[in-house]
């Protein structure tokens, strides 16, 4: 039996590369980057690649239909770097990338996956990165 698979944030395919040796099938890949996009087509990494803001997909059509759900949302935000650069903003207040994270857990909760492997720096653990209740 092959788990189905589900990648977020997937670049030019790095993690689905190894589920996939792994011996588990991704039916869906996404990234909002146009040349990681056409890599994933090129080596047919997913069943479908969609090119587009995560902001924007509609995840519910996969709900508890798919095994895992992988993915690193982008890591500069949350990096040791960035914590001591006092001039740019880092983790959910990062302009560019803040975002990405309440995404990846939006998309959980959308497909309601059986498990689910999220990737990002150890920066990501330090106090000043955790979200507000």
């Amino acid at each position: 039996m092959k788990y189905s698979v589900l990648s977020l944030f997937s670049g030019c395919g790095g993690l689905d590369l190894g589920f996939k040796k792994a011996g588990f099938h991704t039916v869906f890949a996404t990234d909002v980057w146009d040349i990681a996009c056409d890599t994933l087509k090129e080596n047919n990494a997913a069943d479908e690649v969609v090119c587009e803001d995560i902001r924007n997909v509609d995840f519910t059509r996969f709900h508890n239909s798919v095994d895992v759900v992988i993915g690193g949302p982008p890591c500069p935000p949350y990096s040791q770097t960035r914590h001591y650069l006092t001039e740019k903003k880092g983790g959910f207040e990062d302009e560019k990338a803040g975002f990405a994270v309440p995404e990846y857990f939006r998309a959980i909760k959308e497909i309601n996956p059986k498990v689910f492997m999220f990737e990002n720096v150890d920066g990501f653990t330090f106090k000043t990165y955790q979200e507000p209740m």
